[in-house]
């Protein structure tokens, strides 16, 4: 008999399989729990199969959308990773405005990431030409200094790969919003300086060149991957455009300061 993990992986999930990942997964999500991998015959393997699991999952979770993320977006990353970028949504409940406290209950192994937030000014509906990234920003009312706080449902975040990552809805928990990042309107993004703090320490600077992800062309790839699927993004929702910064485990600290062009966002972690 071929052990478990030595099966071959089919090349595209059924509507069966893909509803019993969602099952897990869903169940994980409610109840704040760590599961193991995907069993094999039921992983996704690449990016149309994770999408289609995480649908299938939030329909179960029933929750409201109030934003939308994207996750391994540079330009690095787009060249030298499989199945990326990574999509998820903001539910209900996600969206916290710095300063925010969170109790460690509500995590498990929280990764946080310096990201700007995309407040949208106007509807981006879905359609047949592909929105551009002039586009996108034209439909940006603010910018905002956030912080991130990714929550994978598995137990190693080590072992999965990226379209597994898209099944757990891009390992969406929470974003903390913070004030309006001077200036935005006025270079590239990637000019903004960005500094993370873990309790005072500085552990993070601003990524570089191809190792830091353009928020406008990250919110232009999203509409148009999910205007495939039938969604259109709203005015007044949060777009999390992809980390700007090292991404660091939480790990014993307390206390997370991110600052974008002298304004901060500060997340504070109860026992």
């Amino acid at each position: 008999m071929i052990p478990r993990e030595e099966k071959i992986m089919p090349e595209k999930l059924d509507e069966s399989a893909v509803g019993r990942a969602a099952k897990i997964l869903a169940e994980a999500t409610r109840s704040r729990t760590l599961i193991n991998r995907l069993p094999v015959d039921i992983r996704p393997v690449n990016s149309e199969d994770g999408k289609a699991i995480a649908e299938a999952a939030l329909d179960l979770i029933d929750k409201e959308v109030v934003g939308w993320k994207i996750g391994y977006a540079s330009i690095a990353e787009r060249r030298d990773m499989e199945n990326v970028p990574v999509p998820g949504r903001l539910l209900q409940g996600s969206i916290l405005q710095s300063p925010a406290n969170i109790h460690l209950s509500e995590l498990n192994h929280p990764l946080i990431e310096a990201e700007i937030a995309l407040v949208l000014g106007s509807d981006m509906p879905a359609r047949d030409t592909l929105y551009t990234p002039e586009e996108a920003k034209e439909a940006v009312s603010s910018a905002h200094v956030a912080i991130e706080i990714a929550d994978p449902r598995y137990k190693d975040f080590n072992e999965p790969e990226n379209a597994e990552f898209i099944a757990d809805n891009a390992c969406s928990r929470f974003v903390v919003v913070g004030p309006e990042v001077p200036n935005w309107k006025d270079g590239p993004l990637s000019d903004i300086e960005v500094t993370m703090l873990f309790d005072d320490e500085l552990v993070s600077k601003g990524r570089k060149d191809d190792d830091r992800c353009d928020g406008f062309w990250s919110l232009a790839w999203l509409i148009n991957d999910v205007g495939k699927r039938g969604y259109s993004l709203k005015a007044g929702q949060v777009f999390s455009s992809g980390a700007v910064a090292k991404v660091l485990p939480l790990g014993n600290s307390r206390r997370v300061v991110v600052n974008f062009n002298g304004v901060e966002a500060a997340l504070s972690i109860g026992d």
